[in-house]
């Protein structure tokens, strides 16, 4: 019974732009009260966890009225349900997936081996080993590198997908917007 309740409420119509609008304003929002320059705050960081579920649940609440099947938990299972429908670009959805696995797998490690924010500068090595082990390279420099790129990826889509279109939008007068 809840997941025939979950299905008619995301699958509810939903004007396109107000849903656009909507999910661009609350991520700006979060973006303004969790403001991270480290991309070691993979959750907050601007290509972090944060863009990657937002976008998920946006291309989600846009497309499942017509597609309850892409309702999932998992953020990834979303980027690959969208590609398999032929609602998202292949290439895209599987970097969108694999990076969201990766950003889980190092979130769930520091969680359980850092107490404060992570610092690479004061990191145990181990850690910093066992990070890079994470994503199948060979030094946590690699690493460093890979979250980069990632991360610049996770935004580029983030801005194609949601901020330019958004801000094509007409502007909501003061009243409206409240």
């Amino acid at each position: 019974k809840l997941n025939a309740l979950f299905k008619e409420v995301l699958g509810a119509p939903r004007d396109p732009d107000t849903l656009l609008r909507d999910v661009f304003v609350m991520r700006e929002r979060i973006a303004k009260e969790h403001a991270s320059t480290s991309h070691w705050q993979i959750k907050h960081w601007r290509g972090g966890l944060v863009d990657l579920e937002f976008m998920a649940q946006y291309l989600l609440l846009k497309h499942c009225g017509d597609h309850p099947d892409l309702i999932t938990g998992n953020t990834a299972d979303v980027f690959d349900r969208l590609a398999e429908k032929g609602l998202m670009d292949t290439g895209l959805a599987d970097r969108l997936s694999a990076t969201t696995r990766l950003w889980r797998a190092i979130q769930w490690v520091l969680r359980l081996t850092v107490e404060e924010k992570f610092d690479p500068e004061t990191a145990p090595e181990a850690l910093k080993a066992r990070l890079a082990r994470i994503a199948r390279v060979e030094t946590f420099e690699d690493l460093d590198r890979i979250i980069e790129k990632r991360g610049a990826d996770v935004r580029e889509a983030f801005t194609s997908l949601i901020e330019t279109p958004a801000a094509a939008l007409p502007a909501l007068d003061a009243e409206a917007q409240e």
